[in-house]
């Protein structure tokens, strides 16, 4: 199987670190401390389930599972880090970026994976997704950019829509959220969107402890990645 060039690789993760910052920012969250726990639990349930994708030999769940660790656990690096700008010259990319792993075996990968997460070491967490992602997808640079689109379609430009509270019902007639209301966001640039969140998950039968960001009907585009 072919792999994807190296240097272009490093680059696409780089756009995608500043992505996953990018819509944080938008979404109210910041790089501070006060988010480190939620932010573990996230990205451990990611890892979770991508260890049982690759248990289960599904190549498509483990690309798409690997590309969700890679998103949840570089927002957990800056937290724990603080690096909130200028990622390109942080240590969060530190000399692995064109380096990937190419040696170690898939499978001993994923145990290295599993024993980073127990001793709570995202960098390493972050490093092995990496060598991951560039042993098993030849598609890499186009899957992490869809997944960056598709992560960011999550918002609504303000200039777009007109009446947000009709997306809102719209959510809720869905059936599976309730508590359905809107923000707005701002970019690094001054651009403003408008964030949908709910409060309750009727499928899950889950109350969130913090209002869950949902895809507003109509503007969100789920990722078709290449497998």
């Amino acid at each position: 199987m072919a792999k994807v060039n190296k240097a272009l690789l490093a680059q696409a993760l780089l756009a995608m670190y500043q992505s996953t910052y990018d819509f944080n920012l938008i979404a109210g969250k910041s790089v501070s401390q006060d988010y480190s726990l939620s932010q573990e639990a996230i990205t451990v349930e990611e890892i979770k389930e991508s260890i049982v994708a690759a248990i289960l030999k599904d190549n498509k769940e483990k690309i798409d599972g690997l590309i969700d660790i890679i998103v949840t656990d570089s927002f957990l690096v800056m937290i724990k880090d603080s690096q909130t700008e200028g990622l390109t010259g942080t240590d969060l990319l530190k000399d692995h970026t064109e380096t990937f792993d190419s040696v170690t075996s898939e499978e001993t990968l994923w145990g290295q994976l599993l024993t980073a997460t127990l001793k709570e070491k995202w960098i390493d967490v972050l490093t092995i997704a990496e060598d991951l992602l560039y042993k098993i997808d030849p598609e890499a640079l186009y899957n992490l950019q869809e997944v960056a689109n598709s992560n960011m379609s999550k918002f609504v430009p303000v200039n777009e829509l007109s009446s947000p509270e009709d997306v809102c019902e719209l959510i809720e007639s869905k059936g599976r959220y309730t508590g359905v209301e809107y923000s707005t966001g701002e970019d690094n640039e001054g651009n403003e969107y408008y964030v949908f969140t709910a409060t309750y998950d009727t499928k899950e039968k889950r109350a969130f402890d913090k209002p869950k960001i949902v895809k507003p009907e109509g503007y969100f585009k789920e990722p078709m990645l290449r497998v």
